[in-house]
């Protein structure tokens, strides 16, 4: 008999004690439970793995409507023999800096960007005007693509310059020298070009 009293009284203070936590501790209980949910919640709302980037470029100078883009970097991403589903080319726009003084984008942030990731590896290619092209050259920071080519392949006329306003504007690809898929950013380069034109 006394085995089943200490049973149950074993029981008795568990009970207590797990009423006792449930009391003190129901807020946060709730809070945990919450946080769990929306955690789930945005998992699968949100979830899927995300695209890895098989080239990154930024366009300096340069409008591209954001459709036109996402068309031209999708193609892209199939000329180069990849699963859009899995990888993309990411082309940042917006990037300006004052092409009759480069050096002076520096202390508006444009500039100093662009020459930490240039010099970081993490940019690959860069579409922009001749005068920031000579700039970067200058710099010996772009790969020359060709003797016929120089540092950038003239892609005025292609998909990429779709502002009418600016189509008298030249437009050039450039490979930087420290990226680490100079292959891929030339066979994206090349796909933009008609195919009479591509070397």
């Amino acid at each position: 008999m006394m085995k089943n009293e200490g049973a149950v009284v074993m029981a008795d203070r568990i009970k207590k004690k797990f009423e006792n936590i449930l009391y003190y501790h129901k807020t946060k209980i709730l809070a945990g439970a919450a946080a769990a949910a929306l955690l789930i919640w945005g998992l699968f709302l949100y979830g899927g793995e995300s695209l890895d980037t098989a080239l990154y470029g930024e366009a300096v100078n340069v409008q591209i409507s954001r459709e036109n883009l996402d068309r031209i970097c999708r193609m892209g991403i199939e000329s180069l023999g990849k699963d859009p589903q899995r990888e993309q080319i990411l082309l940042e726009t917006g990037t300006e800096i004052d092409a009759d003084n480069p050096e002076s984008s520096a202390i508006s942030g444009g500039l100093e960007k662009m020459t930490t990731s240039i010099f970081a590896h993490e940019i690959d290619f860069m579409i922009c005007t001749p005068e920031i092209m000579e700039y970067y050259a200058g710099k010996d920071a772009l790969e020359e693509i060709s003797p016929s080519d120089g540092y950038g392949i003239d892609i005025t006329g292609t998909a990429f310059t779709d502002s009418e306003e600016k189509a008298d504007r030249q437009i050039m690809f450039c490979i930087f020298k420290n990226s680490e898929h100079k292959e891929d950013a030339r066979r994206f380069a090349e796909s933009l070009l008609p195919s009479d034109r591509e070397e």
